[in-house]
């Protein structure tokens, strides 16, 4: 059992929750409960996939975890993707969820 907040990866995904919030705190009013909540839901699941495997008896089931947490990334670029592609407001204003959050 592991504290996931010593994990690099736990100060990581803490680190994207607070980018999400940052990012779409001002996206249209009209996305607020549709992609803006997916967003930082996801973004949510990052963090509690990770912290639910460090708390894991096993390096096995950890890594399981792990590949949750990165399908939930995944899953928050393809709803970005959208945005940063089609409109020039995003483009100028959203981060890439792609690449490591900046610390």
């Amino acid at each position: 059992m592991t504290d996931f907040k010593q994990l690099r990866v736990g100060r990581l995904a803490r680190e994207l929750v607070i980018q999400a919030y940052q990012a779409t705190a001002n996206f249209p009013a009209q996305e607020r409960y549709g992609l803006v909540s997916q967003m930082r839901r996801a973004t949510i699941s990052v963090g509690s996939n990770i912290a639910e495997g460090a708390g894991r008896n096993t390096d096995r089931e950890f890594a399981r975890f792990l590949r949750l947490a990165a399908d939930q990334r995944t899953n928050l670029n393809s709803r970005h993707w959208p945005r940063r592609t089609s409109d020039s407001w995003a483009k100028r204003t959203q981060p890439n969820f792609e690449t490591e959050p900046a610390s």
